[in-house]
């Protein structure tokens, strides 16, 4: 919860229909129908009489009797300073609509937020990278995703500093310039980094899938 839909998602539905084929044949409109969709949404308020609506309009569109988690997308300290949210979600909790609550949404913010409104924060979801030092959230339930992604940021590095990639491919035991080997042990890191939690990846390939759940399960990659 926290992007608020289109206003008029109905008519953004039909023009979507009938800009597709000039999707398909015109450079530049993919672009552009995108960056038109993302101008109709708007960030929620965070208060609890849209928090409800969002969450009935939710649970309804989708046909389902409760969510598992339910986060606060890209929610600030700023944003749940004088907010009555957190009293709806213990309800809701309560009630069963929702598993758990928490906050998704940039690291930079988490820290202050957690610091500020320790209660939101017992389930935290942000980008992780290899990259970047962890951060500790004690108590939290970790959500780390874009550890794929981060791969990409990884591979640039080494283009520009190969013996950067030869001294970290000497460290872990592995050819990090084959782009699949990396891939697999980016993903072992964010798994180390998070052993209690959750990392997410995305990816429509079902072979790709395949291959990184069974590279991080063998023995040695955590290592």
């Amino acid at each position: 919860y926290g992007i608020l839909p289109p206003a008029r998602a109905g008519l953004l539905g039909v023009a979507r229909s009938v800009v597709r084929p000039a999707v398909a044949r015109l450079p530049g409109v993919r672009k552009r129908v995108a960056q038109a969709a993302t101008g109709l949404t708007s960030k929620a308020s965070f208060f609890a009489a849209e928090a409800r609506r969002s969450l009935e309009r939710s649970l309804r569109e989708l046909g389902i009797d409760a969510i598992d988690v339910w986060l606060l997308h890209e929610a600030t300290a700023e944003d749940l300073d004088d907010s009555d949210l957190l009293p709806f979600l213990q309800d809701a909790k309560r009630r069963g609509l929702i598993g758990a609550f928490g906050v998704g949404g940039d690291r930079s913010h988490l820290t202050a937020l957690c610091q500020r409104h320790p209660e939101y924060c017992r389930v935290l979801q942000f980008g992780w990278s290899v990259l970047e030092r962890n951060i500790e959230f004690p108590g939290a339930f970790l959500f780390h995703y874009r550890a794929v992604a981060q791969a990409v940021a990884v591979r640039k590095l080494f283009a520009h500093r190969p013996t950067l990639c030869q001294r970290w491919s000497d460290k872990v035991e592995v050819d990090l310039a084959d782009p699949k080997a990396l891939v697999a042990t980016v993903l072992a890191a964010a798994l180390a980094a998070n052993p209690e939690g959750i990392v997410l990846f995305s990816s429509r390939v079902p072979d790709h899938i395949r291959a990184n759940v069974k590279a991080v399960g063998e023995p040695s990659a955590r290592e």
